[in-house]
């Protein structure tokens, strides 16, 4: 959210750096609101720490392809949840059935 360095070569230019600049500003505070109301302070040292946890989620688009979005694992699903968000279609783990015919065989069968 640093704001040191905001080149721009028109008006307009500078007007959408800056309303980026607000909309970013705006989500970090709600981002820092809930870190502090919830656990979320217990399991992450700061806000950024929540933000650095997000930042490996991508969107990858290849043209003539559908969009793939990496899955959602361990840490990412749980500050979905402090946020009421529902990770997209295909994107949260599946949980996959154990067959109850798991193990080693007995050994009338193996003879057979």
């Amino acid at each position: 959210m640093s704001d040191d360095c905001n080149p721009a070569w028109s008006e307009k230019g500078k007007e959408g750096r800056l309303f980026i600049h607000f909309i970013g500003l705006s989500v970090y505070s709600h981002i820092k609101h809930i870190w502090k109301q919830l656990a979320l302070k217990d399991q992450f040292e700061t806000v950024d720490a929540v933000i650095d946890e997000m930042k490996n989620i991508r969107c990858i688009e290849h043209s003539g392809k559908t969009k793939i979005i990496t899955p959602f694992v361990g840490k990412q699903l749980k500050i979905c949840e402090y946020y009421d968000l529902k990770p997209p279609a295909g994107c949260a783990p599946t949980v996959k059935g154990i067959s109850s015919k798991t193990g080693r065989k007995n050994k009338k069968a193996a003879q057979e």
